[in-house]
Protein backbone atom coordinates (compact mmCIF):
# COMPACT_ATOMS: atom_id res chain seq x y z
CA UNK A 1 0.00 0.00 0.00
CA UNK A 2 1.22 3.61 -0.86
CA UNK A 3 2.84 5.12 2.20
CA UNK A 4 3.10 2.01 3.99
CA UNK A 5 5.71 0.65 5.81
CA UNK A 6 8.82 -1.46 4.01
CA UNK A 7 9.37 -4.86 3.88
CA UNK A 8 10.54 -5.71 7.32
CA UNK A 9 10.20 -2.74 9.12
CA UNK A 10 8.28 -2.15 12.37
CA UNK A 11 4.89 -0.04 12.54
CA UNK A 12 4.53 2.85 14.33
CA UNK A 13 2.88 3.38 17.43
CA UNK A 14 -0.84 5.25 16.81
CA UNK A 15 -0.48 8.41 18.68
CA UNK A 16 -2.72 9.01 21.67
CA UNK A 17 -5.21 11.63 20.24
CA UNK A 18 -4.06 15.22 22.17
CA UNK A 19 -4.89 15.81 25.31
CA UNK A 20 -6.97 18.59 27.09
CA UNK A 21 -5.68 20.64 29.59
CA UNK A 22 -8.54 22.28 31.86
CA UNK A 23 -7.79 25.76 32.88
CA UNK A 24 -5.98 26.02 36.43
CA UNK A 25 -8.78 26.57 39.28
CA UNK A 26 -11.74 25.27 37.45
CA UNK A 27 -13.73 22.49 38.79
CA UNK A 28 -14.11 19.32 37.08
CA UNK A 29 -17.67 19.14 35.46
CA UNK A 30 -18.81 16.11 37.83
CA UNK A 31 -17.49 18.33 40.55
CA UNK A 32 -19.81 20.61 39.93
CA UNK A 33 -22.62 18.19 39.63
CA UNK A 34 -22.22 16.94 42.88
CA UNK A 35 -22.24 20.16 44.71
CA UNK A 36 -24.94 20.89 43.08
CA UNK A 37 -27.00 18.46 44.57
CA UNK A 38 -25.24 18.91 47.78
CA UNK A 39 -26.15 22.40 47.98
CA UNK A 40 -27.58 23.40 51.07
CA UNK A 41 -31.44 24.88 51.17
CA UNK A 42 -29.90 28.15 52.51
CA UNK A 43 -27.73 28.51 49.80
CA UNK A 44 -31.11 28.30 46.92
CA UNK A 45 -32.87 30.23 49.34
CA UNK A 46 -30.81 33.63 49.07
CA UNK A 47 -30.30 32.90 45.08
CA UNK A 48 -33.87 33.07 44.43
CA UNK A 49 -34.82 35.26 47.32
CA UNK A 50 -38.02 33.16 47.81
CA UNK A 51 -38.57 31.22 50.97
CA UNK A 52 -41.32 27.76 50.24
CA UNK A 53 -42.92 26.98 53.62
CA UNK A 54 -44.87 23.72 53.69
CA UNK A 55 -48.15 24.59 55.85
CA UNK A 56 -51.36 22.40 56.57
CA UNK A 57 -54.00 24.69 55.45
CA UNK A 58 -57.67 23.68 57.26
CA UNK A 59 -57.35 24.18 61.00
CA UNK A 60 -56.63 26.79 63.69
CA UNK A 61 -54.37 27.28 65.48
CA UNK A 62 -52.04 25.65 62.63
CA UNK A 63 -53.67 27.58 59.39
CA UNK A 64 -56.91 28.53 57.45
CA UNK A 65 -58.29 30.81 54.60
CA UNK A 66 -59.91 33.92 55.69
CA UNK A 67 -62.83 35.02 53.80
CA UNK A 68 -60.53 36.76 51.54
CA UNK A 69 -59.03 33.29 50.64
CA UNK A 70 -55.62 34.44 52.39
CA UNK A 71 -53.89 31.68 54.82
CA UNK A 72 -53.97 33.02 58.30
CA UNK A 73 -52.78 31.20 61.55
CA UNK A 74 -49.66 30.55 63.59
CA UNK A 75 -47.49 28.83 61.18
CA UNK A 76 -48.08 31.51 58.46
CA UNK A 77 -47.11 34.68 61.20
CA UNK A 78 -43.88 32.32 61.87
CA UNK A 79 -43.22 32.25 57.97
CA UNK A 80 -43.63 35.58 57.54
CA UNK A 81 -41.38 36.60 60.35
CA UNK A 82 -38.94 33.77 58.65
CA UNK A 83 -38.84 35.32 55.47
CA UNK A 84 -38.33 38.78 56.91
CA UNK A 85 -35.41 37.90 58.76
CA UNK A 86 -34.16 36.23 55.31
CA UNK A 87 -35.09 39.34 53.38
CA UNK A 88 -36.72 36.93 50.84
CA UNK A 89 -40.24 36.76 49.86
CA UNK A 90 -42.69 34.06 51.47
CA UNK A 91 -44.15 31.69 49.01
CA UNK A 92 -46.65 29.36 51.25
CA UNK A 93 -47.34 25.74 49.37
CA UNK A 94 -50.45 24.05 50.64
CA UNK A 95 -49.06 20.81 51.92
CA UNK A 96 -51.06 17.44 53.69
CA UNK A 97 -49.90 15.13 56.53
CA UNK A 98 -48.80 12.72 54.21
CA UNK A 99 -47.12 14.59 51.56
CA UNK A 100 -44.88 16.84 53.66
CA UNK A 101 -42.20 14.67 53.88
CA UNK A 102 -42.12 13.66 50.23
CA UNK A 103 -42.38 17.60 49.57
CA UNK A 104 -39.48 17.87 51.74
CA UNK A 105 -37.10 15.27 49.90
CA UNK A 106 -38.18 16.22 46.37
CA UNK A 107 -37.04 19.77 47.04
CA UNK A 108 -40.19 20.57 46.32
CA UNK A 109 -40.47 23.15 50.02
CA UNK A 110 -37.83 24.79 51.91
CA UNK A 111 -39.28 22.99 55.73
CA UNK A 112 -42.48 21.94 57.28
CA UNK A 113 -43.87 21.59 60.45
CA UNK A 114 -44.46 18.40 62.32
CA UNK A 115 -44.27 16.40 65.45
CA UNK A 116 -41.24 15.08 66.32
CA UNK A 117 -41.15 10.94 66.19
CA UNK A 118 -38.02 8.69 66.05
CA UNK A 119 -39.44 7.59 62.51
CA UNK A 120 -39.58 10.49 61.03
CA UNK A 121 -35.98 11.51 62.16
CA UNK A 122 -35.03 8.36 59.95
CA UNK A 123 -35.93 10.10 56.72
CA UNK A 124 -35.65 13.69 57.12
CA UNK A 125 -34.38 16.61 59.58
CA UNK A 126 -35.37 18.33 62.74
CA UNK A 127 -34.30 21.62 63.00
CA UNK A 128 -36.06 22.87 66.32
CA UNK A 129 -39.06 22.93 68.43
CA UNK A 130 -41.19 25.71 67.42
CA UNK A 131 -44.41 24.71 69.55
CA UNK A 132 -44.65 22.08 72.08
CA UNK A 133 -48.24 20.81 72.08
CA UNK A 134 -50.26 17.41 73.82
CA UNK A 135 -53.16 15.98 75.12
CA UNK A 136 -55.48 17.31 77.80
CA UNK A 137 -59.11 17.15 78.40
CA UNK A 138 -62.74 19.23 78.57
CA UNK A 139 -65.68 18.69 80.72
CA UNK A 140 -68.46 21.24 81.01
CA UNK A 141 -67.99 24.02 82.83
CA UNK A 142 -70.97 22.81 84.73
CA UNK A 143 -69.28 19.46 85.74
CA UNK A 144 -68.86 18.21 89.33
CA UNK A 145 -65.45 16.82 87.48
CA UNK A 146 -62.23 19.01 88.67
CA UNK A 147 -59.43 16.18 87.73
CA UNK A 148 -58.82 13.22 86.27
CA UNK A 149 -59.09 10.85 89.19
CA UNK A 150 -63.09 11.57 88.18
CA UNK A 151 -62.53 9.83 84.95
CA UNK A 152 -61.08 6.76 86.16
CA UNK A 153 -64.04 4.39 86.15
CA UNK A 154 -67.97 4.78 85.03
CA UNK A 155 -67.47 7.94 82.82
CA UNK A 156 -68.04 8.46 79.09
CA UNK A 157 -64.86 10.03 76.99
CA UNK A 158 -65.24 11.67 73.76
CA UNK A 159 -62.32 11.47 70.93
CA UNK A 160 -61.48 11.13 67.90
CA UNK A 161 -60.93 7.61 66.24
CA UNK A 162 -57.19 6.36 66.22
CA UNK A 163 -56.25 10.37 66.97
CA UNK A 164 -53.70 10.70 69.86
CA UNK A 165 -56.46 11.92 72.24
CA UNK A 166 -57.94 8.96 71.34
CA UNK A 167 -54.86 6.34 72.37
CA UNK A 168 -54.03 8.21 75.69
CA UNK A 169 -57.91 7.89 76.71
CA UNK A 170 -58.09 4.33 76.09
CA UNK A 171 -54.47 3.66 77.89
CA UNK A 172 -55.05 5.91 80.97
CA UNK A 173 -58.83 5.51 81.61
CA UNK A 174 -59.59 2.06 81.02
CA UNK A 175 -62.44 1.60 83.50
CA UNK A 176 -63.96 4.54 81.20
CA UNK A 177 -66.28 3.64 77.91
CA UNK A 178 -64.71 5.48 74.76
CA UNK A 179 -67.13 7.27 72.85
CA UNK A 180 -65.33 7.60 68.86
CA UNK A 181 -65.67 10.17 66.34
CA UNK A 182 -64.58 11.46 63.04
CA UNK A 183 -63.98 14.77 63.99
CA UNK A 184 -63.14 17.11 67.01
CA UNK A 185 -66.11 18.95 66.18
CA UNK A 186 -68.39 16.38 67.02
CA UNK A 187 -66.28 14.80 69.65
CA UNK A 188 -66.84 18.20 71.58
CA UNK A 189 -70.29 18.68 70.50
CA UNK A 190 -71.00 14.97 72.56
CA UNK A 191 -69.99 16.73 75.60
CA UNK A 192 -72.12 19.61 74.93
CA UNK A 193 -74.85 17.67 74.07
CA UNK A 194 -74.19 15.45 77.70
CA UNK A 195 -73.58 12.56 75.69
CA UNK A 196 -70.00 12.29 76.67
CA UNK A 197 -68.60 13.31 80.16
CA UNK A 198 -65.64 14.76 78.94
CA UNK A 199 -63.64 15.07 75.73
CA UNK A 200 -60.01 14.22 74.80
CA UNK A 201 -58.02 15.93 72.18
CA UNK A 202 -55.24 18.29 71.43
CA UNK A 203 -53.88 20.71 73.93
CA UNK A 204 -54.36 23.75 71.61
CA UNK A 205 -57.77 22.50 69.74
CA UNK A 206 -59.79 22.36 73.36
CA UNK A 207 -57.89 25.93 74.28
CA UNK A 208 -59.61 27.11 71.18
CA UNK A 209 -62.80 25.14 71.46
CA UNK A 210 -63.69 26.90 75.30
CA UNK A 211 -61.83 30.48 74.16
CA UNK A 212 -65.32 30.05 71.89
CA UNK A 213 -67.73 28.21 74.08
CA UNK A 214 -67.66 28.92 77.67
CA UNK A 215 -70.01 26.01 78.64
CA UNK A 216 -66.01 24.03 78.25
CA UNK A 217 -63.54 23.71 81.02
CA UNK A 218 -60.17 22.41 79.85
CA UNK A 219 -58.53 20.74 82.71
CA UNK A 220 -54.12 20.21 82.62
CA UNK A 221 -52.62 18.14 80.40
CA UNK A 222 -52.16 14.13 80.08
CA UNK A 223 -49.04 14.77 77.73
CA UNK A 224 -46.92 17.29 76.21
CA UNK A 225 -45.80 16.42 72.60
CA UNK A 226 -43.20 18.65 70.32
CA UNK A 227 -43.59 20.05 67.31
CA UNK A 228 -40.44 20.76 64.96
CA UNK A 229 -39.25 23.02 62.05
CA UNK A 230 -38.99 19.59 58.88
CA UNK A 231 -36.12 20.04 56.74
CA UNK A 232 -34.19 17.34 54.47
CA UNK A 233 -31.99 14.99 55.91
CA UNK A 234 -28.25 16.13 56.55
CA UNK A 235 -28.46 19.85 55.80
CA UNK A 236 -26.75 20.66 58.78
CA UNK A 237 -26.12 24.57 57.43
CA UNK A 238 -29.92 25.28 57.19
CA UNK A 239 -30.58 23.53 60.64
CA UNK A 240 -28.51 25.66 62.11
CA UNK A 241 -29.81 29.20 60.58
CA UNK A 242 -33.39 27.70 61.81
CA UNK A 243 -32.06 27.00 65.01
CA UNK A 244 -30.46 30.71 64.91
CA UNK A 245 -34.01 31.87 64.02
CA UNK A 246 -36.25 30.28 66.63
CA UNK A 247 -33.53 30.89 69.62
CA UNK A 248 -33.83 34.64 68.23
CA UNK A 249 -37.69 34.52 67.75
CA UNK A 250 -38.64 33.44 71.16
CA UNK A 251 -35.67 34.96 73.05
CA UNK A 252 -33.83 38.35 72.73
CA UNK A 253 -35.08 39.88 69.50
CA UNK A 254 -31.58 40.59 68.03
CA UNK A 255 -32.34 39.59 64.75
CA UNK A 256 -36.19 39.25 65.07
CA UNK A 257 -39.31 40.62 66.34
CA UNK A 258 -38.43 38.53 69.69
CA UNK A 259 -42.22 38.36 69.57
CA UNK A 260 -42.84 34.25 69.30
CA UNK A 261 -44.70 33.95 72.62
CA UNK A 262 -47.11 36.79 71.76
CA UNK A 263 -47.62 35.38 68.57
CA UNK A 264 -47.97 31.46 69.91
CA UNK A 265 -50.58 32.88 72.87
CA UNK A 266 -52.30 35.09 70.18
CA UNK A 267 -53.55 32.05 68.51
CA UNK A 268 -53.58 28.94 71.12
CA UNK A 269 -55.58 31.42 73.08
CA UNK A 270 -53.47 30.38 76.37
CA UNK A 271 -50.25 30.29 78.04
CA UNK A 272 -48.24 27.98 75.83
CA UNK A 273 -46.30 25.10 77.08
CA UNK A 274 -42.61 25.55 78.11
CA UNK A 275 -40.97 24.56 74.48
CA UNK A 276 -37.94 22.71 76.61
CA UNK A 277 -38.79 20.03 79.22
CA UNK A 278 -38.28 19.58 82.79
CA UNK A 279 -37.57 16.49 84.12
Amino acid sequence: MRGGPRHGERSAPPRPPPRRHRRLGAPHPRRVEVLGRGRSTLDRIVATKTLRFGIPIGDLPVAVRDEKGQVVGLVPDIAAEMAKSLKVNLEIVETTAPNRIPFLQAGKIDLSIGTITLERAKSIGFAGVWVVDGTTMAVLASSDIKDYEALKSGKTIAAVTGATGDLVASKLFPGSKILRFDQPVTAITAVLQKQADAVSDDISTLNLAADKNKDLRVLTPLTREPSGVMVRLGDQKWINWVNYFLDDFYGSGVSTCGCGKEILKKWLKAEPLPLKFSY
